[in-house]
């Protein structure tokens, strides 16, 4: 497919052409700056994120005729504030993306990690309309939103913009509250408590909420997570206004390749960069401007390196739309001299024979990050001295389909012809010291094994299929994205459509049990769509075409293509098991505003029997299924 998209948004335009116009020149090429990292102390990172609307200037792409230009706009955004590091007792610093979270797990089977707590504070405006319905304005007036249209029905629509909750995305923790608990709905400072909120059977707080995770066990993948807000109906607005921080988890992994650097001489550089789509509107195509793609809030910021230095670079795809599907080009379209090699995806770290084989990263060096992914990779400089380019493409369908022409206009602005908008600039400075030693990429036979929890899934005890469709809801057929009216739904069954019910759960597993679910995307009509679920991650053992040769890539979030016209469907399966915890949590497409319209369902582990559908209290310290524990589990939907 051609590129399209818009995250494509900014990187080649020439000075003269930036400073164009009546609007401040967009800030381009500056050193990365990573966010502050809050660490554990003595086994328990504890800490606060204040939400409150705040004023930042964001690159943003205007068009004037056949000129585009890039402005420094302001944008009254929902912001986390968080405790500044040093200075003043309790003053806040406020920026996108959030503080990095850095936690540790145990070193061995049996040990406990570190402790999480986040007093999350929302004081944001109470809002005029105290009874949460769909947030459709201006259906009166000229060219009104597409949600005019929509027939969406409460829960399964915009609504509730300022309220909020906290997801740790790629966190193998309970569920359950106070812990990775997204069916809480925190209203602002002010706000009337009483009624039910979104999430039927969660809870509604006003103000504040302590969310206290228990101490990560030893299967909690070391690697790159990162949360953000997950309450239903506002999750598409809070993060593509920028609420959204790295969670970094590290162990024994992080210990040995370190430590493999070590012994040959060399200190390991690391680097995080999220990757984020800043908008004060759901729809980033729409209003006045495009935004750019930002890395750590910066365009196209600038890394240097030393002539051979290799580089961890942990990326975070903390978008919420189709237009951010990205493709990495670490070597840029010309085929520079800069390699890459992967290391972890979604933060779970590769098997040997995957690092040996590099199954999601071909000798091209593209990679695709969609929303929710993570990728970790060793990035090596060039041996000469110059300045280099990581640059994007954009795969998979923007919506609505009317912005195409525009999107692919400024692309050709951008980048004409078969150039690419740079994501990331590598300048490699020549060493104080002459010649440098370029440093070495470790052996596969080098690389540690896999735990035994990341082993591939042999047996199933279950199977399922998902179908992802976007369907006309007056007679059913299926429709493209810009046709209205139209619903995200999720079939569990032929002609089964569903939507996300706050009231009860839609698919229910055992704990200790393993499934294998076929997921489709079922028409060339629809948009991509990015399947994730909470708690569990799961191993993709086909993506389209043949089934994958084991050992298999852990993944917790993967883009589902459209089916072709003709032919079969494009077809992913995955293995997951239901390990730990049980407890209720959600299943979504990760193209967030289809989430906030429905296309979400519950899932539920339970306890074996003999108990009827229970869950356990959350035991920090070993197995929760056992006497005088038990407590109800969520019903089953029809």
């Amino acid at each position: 497919m051609t590129r399209k998209l818009y995250l494509l948004l900014l990187l080649l335009l020439p000075t003269a052409a930036r400073a164009q116009g009546f609007c401040a020149a967009c800030q381009l090429g500056q050193d990365l700056v990573e966010p502050p990292v809050i660490s554990a102390v003595n086994g328990v990172l504890d800490t606060a994120l204040r939400i409150e609307m705040k004023t930042h200037s964001v690159p943003v792409w205007t068009q004037n005729g056949n000129q585009w230009s890039c402005c420094q706009r302001s944008l009254n955004l929902r912001t986390y504030g968080f405790p500044v590091l040093s200075g003043t007792p309790g003053s806040y610093q406020w920026d996108f993306p959030g503080p990095t979270l850095k936690l540790r797990k145990p070193g061995a089977n049996g040990g406990q990690g570190d402790r999480l707590k986040v007093k999350l504070v929302n004081a944001l405006p109470v809002p005029s309309d105290s009874t949460h319905g769909c947030a459709c304005t201006g259906c009166g007036g000229p060219n009104p939103p597409r949600c005019c249209e929509s027939l969406d029905v409460f829960p399964n629509c915009f609504h509730g913009n300022d309220d909020t909750n906290l997801h740790f995305h790629g966190t193998h923790v309970s569920p359950q509250s106070p812990q990775d608990y997204v069916l809480l709905e925190l209203r602002p400072q002010g706000s009337a408590s009483h009624g039910n909120g979104t999430h039927v059977r969660g809870t509604v707080a006003v103000g504040e909420f302590q969310y206290n995770v228990d101490p990560l066990r030893w299967t909690q993948p070391e690697g790159t997570h990162w949360y953000h807000p997950h309450k239903h109906g506002s999750v598409a607005l809070q993060v593509a206004n920028g609420m959204a921080g790295g969670l970094l988890i590290e162990g024994p992994f992080d210990d040995w390749l370190r430590g493999w650097y070590q012994t040959r001489g060399f200190a390991l550089k690391e680097k995080l960069m999220v990757v984020q789509q800043i908008s004060d509107h759901v729809n980033l195509l729409g209003g006045t401007g495009i935004p750019t793609p930002l890395v750590n809030g910066q365009a196209n910021p600038k890394v240097r390196m030393r002539p051979g230095e290799i580089q961890r670079w942990r990326f975070v795809g903390a978008t919420m739309q189709g237009s951010a599907q990205i493709e990495l080009d670490f070597n840029g379209p010309a085929n520079t001299a800069v390699t890459a090699r992967q290391i972890a995806m979604d933060g779970i770290r590769f098997a040997p024979a995957n690092y040996q084989r590099q199954p999601l990263l071909p000798i091209s060096l593209e990679f695709r990050l969609s929303p929710g992914n993570r990728g970790d990779f060793l990035v090596q400089a060039p041996s000469a001295p110059g300045t280099y380019a990581v640059t994007w493409d954009v795969f998979g369908q923007v919506e609505p389909p009317e912005q195409e022409a525009r999107v692919n206009d400024l692309l050709e602005f951008l980048a004409p012809g078969a150039a690419e908008p740079e994501l990331v600039t590598i300048e490699v400075v020549p060493c104080a010291s002459d010649p440098c030693d370029p440093m070495p990429y470790p052996s596969p036979l080098d690389w540690p094994a896999m735990p035994s929890y990341l082993q591939d899934i042999a047996q199933v005890n279950a199977s399922r299929t998902l179908r992802f469709e976007l369907k006309d809801p007056t007679n059913g057929h299926d429709v493209n994205p810009g046709f209205m009216p139209s619903k995200f739904y999720i079939n569990l069954q032929p002609g089964e459509l569903r939507q996300y019910n706050p009231a009860c759960v839609d698919i229910t597993a055992t704990l200790g049990t393993a499934e294998e679910w076929t997921i489709l995307n079922t028409t060339n009509l629809d948009p991509f769509h990015v399947f994730h679920i909470h708690t569990n991650p799961f191993q993709v053992i086909q993506n389209g075409g043949a089934p994958l040769t084991p050992p298999y890539v852990w993944q917790d979030s993967i883009s589902l293509p459209a089916s072709p016209a003709t032919g079969p469907a494009n077809v992913v399966k995955i293995r997951t098991h239901f390990e730990d915890f049980t407890g209720q949590y959600v299943l979504h497409c990760h193209f967030l505003g289809h989430e906030d319209r429905g296309m979400m369902l519950g899932v539920q582990t339970i306890c074996p029997a003999p108990p009827p559908l229970s869950f356990v209290k959350p035991n920090p310290t070993g197995p929760e299924c056992v006497a005088g524990n038990y407590i109800p589990a969520a019903p089953q939907c029809p």
